[in-house]
């Protein structure tokens, strides 16, 4: 009778430190935005950016600037990225053949903050990208 009684408070001395040490399901969590997985995911979200962006100019990333994970049916990353104009021509250069080598960012072009939104399930190979404007930066505006 003393272990059935026991049995709750003894799963909870268990139990919650290893949720705590794990994290919660669906929690947010900060990761290193200077992780290069975080680029990548950035450019995969330019025709995204473009679509939303005014110019004749392709957008590019220049530097993630936060980066948070979330478990969930898959894994959703939260990304703010600073994106400005190349000298790539929209019309020249589809956005899923724009490597960081051949569009780079040209200087005092304009530039803008993004949400970048990337839900995951990589064991079904499936990425859905949704991108939000910030604000626009100024060119000397330090990020």
């Amino acid at each position: 009778m003393m272990i059935s009684k026991l049995s709750p408070f003894i799963f909870l001395l268990v139990a919650v430190p290893n949720v705590m040490t794990i994290g919660m399901p669906g929690g947010l969590y900060p990761q290193d935005p200077n992780n290069p997985k975080f680029m990548r995911m950035a450019w995969k979200a330019v025709k995204y950016v473009d679509e939303d962006f005014n110019s004749s100019y392709m957008m590019v990333p220049i530097k993630v600037t936060e980066a948070w994970s979330q478990v969930v049916g898959g894994i959703n990353y939260y990304l703010v990225v600073l994106y400005g104009e190349s000298a790539c021509e929209k019309n020249e250069v589809a956005a899923s053949e724009a490597p960081p080598a051949n569009c780079q960012y040209r200087a005092n072009g304009n530039r803008a903050l993004y949400n970048v939104k990337v839900h995951t399930r990589p064991w079904q190979h499936y990425e859905h990208f949704t991108v939000e404007k910030i604000r626009d930066v100024d060119a000397e505006e330090e990020i």
